[in-house]
């Protein structure tokens, strides 16, 4: 049985547009994220983080790093960071008092760093890792895809975006 077949419902929902943003959005995504390919899932999140019709990308990281856990921070800001060279961190404003701390300085250790930041900075960091690293986007999408849970915090609207994507690609 396809991973289609297990969400017939939820496919024909947003394949047709409706629905979307409705009350039931994250546990429909929750569910589709754990029977779809991963790949699928990923693709879904790049286009939410993408689309016009959302957030921009550093508002909705700086959501999601706002509502994960430790590890989950540290691993979102480590993708963020291999996109930025050595010394960037320390030269963003509002940032440059991290370069001088124990793990403040870019390639440092992130979850020490994931412990001095805000989400406000993070947002910071976010927008520009995009502006000069537009594949960031795919490499968040990636982890998102990997911890679902944390794309709560982007707001159902934006998931009805990234579930609509999905079934219209696997349709």
């Amino acid at each position: 049985m396809s991973w289609l077949n297990k969400i017939s419902e939820l496919a024909e929902r947003y394949a047709a547009n409706a629905a979307q943003g409705g009350e039931t959005t994250h546990e429909d995504f929750q569910r589709v994220a754990q029977s779809a390919p991963q790949d699928v899932v990923s693709n879904g999140i790049a286009h939410m983080f993408r689309s016009d019709e959302t957030p921009a990308f550093a508002d909705m990281v700086s959501s999601i790093f706002g509502q994960s856990n430790q590890t989950q921070k540290a691993g979102l800001l480590s993708e963020l960071l291999s996109s930025l060279g050595p010394g960037v961190l320390g030269g963003l404003p509002g940032l440059g008092g991290l370069a001088g701390k124990p793990g403040g300085a870019a390639g440092s250790d992130p979850e020490v760093l994931a412990n001095q930041l805000s989400p406000e900075q993070v947002q910071q960091i976010a927008a520009h890792a995009q502006v000069h690293d537009p594949s960031i986007i795919d490499r968040v999408s990636r982890f998102s895809a990997e911890h679902p849970g944390v794309l709560k915090a982007v707001g159902s609207m934006a998931l009805g975006v990234a579930l609509k994507h999905m079934m219209k690609r696997a349709a």
